[in-house]
Formats: structure tokens, sequence, C-alpha cells
């Protein structure tokens, strides 16, 4: 994101932009973040594994599902992050990484997803 805005902007961010970010994100976090209303109820009552494909980094995914509540949800073997693979949402390779590593078919996986960019990666993988 931030190598976008710079690209936009023909320009470096300012020097702290960065740390006064995460900073503040993490702040609102903190305050502000839930969970996609019924997820909860989704979570409980799916019988089978499960994992997160995310593209934050995993810090900050760690954090997210712990604030909303969800992370008892998941393994922690079974979290990933955009950053374990070569390009990130909307492309296949996390979902793909994903499938891999827990063997899963994937015309038999079910992907619930929150963004549109999310479904496009689902759909390609």
């Amino acid at each position: 994101m931030f190598k976008d805005i710079e690209a936009e902007r023909g320009e470096a961010l300012p020097k702290g932009f960065r740390q006064h970010y995460h900073a503040n994100l993490e702040a609102a976090f903190d305050t502000d973040l839930c969970a996609i209303p019924g997820i909860e109820e989704i979570l409980s009552i799916l019988p089978h594994e499960r994992s997160v494909a995310s593209n934050s980094d995993l810090e900050r995914l760690h954090h997210s599902l712990k604030t909303t509540g969800i992370d008892r949800h998941f393994k922690r073997e079974r979290i990933f992050s955009s950053e374990m693979v070569e390009s990130p949402k909307p492309a296949p390779d996390l979902y793909l990484h994903i499938l891999k590593h827990v063997g899963a078919d994937p015309h038999s996986t079910l992907v619930i997803e929150d963004s549109a960019t999310g479904v496009t990666a689902a759909r390609l993988a």
C-alpha cells in the first residue's frame, strides 16, 4: 500500500509516516475492530478444519483475531498471511499455498471472504 501511495504521489512518504500509521491503526483496532456480523455463529457450527487467509502481516493478523475474539476458532498453524507467498490477493497464491499446506481439495473447500479481492483470489485458486 505504501509503495502504491508513493508511486501515485511521485515521492516518498514523509519520514516516520509508516510508524505513525501503524501506531494509529493498532490503537483503532484495539477500540473499534469487530468481527464480521454472524461469523462467530458460523465458525461455531462449522464441523470442519478451518484456516485464515489474509493480506495482513502475521503480527497484525494475530492481533486482529485476538481483538475480535475469533482466534479461538483457528489453530495457530492454520493462520496464513500473504507474507508467506510471492503475490498477495487478488492473486491465487495464498489460497493455493493453504490448499497445498493442509492437503485440501479446492473443489470441496468453502471460502468465506470479506472483500472482492479475496473472492477473486479464491475463485482463481
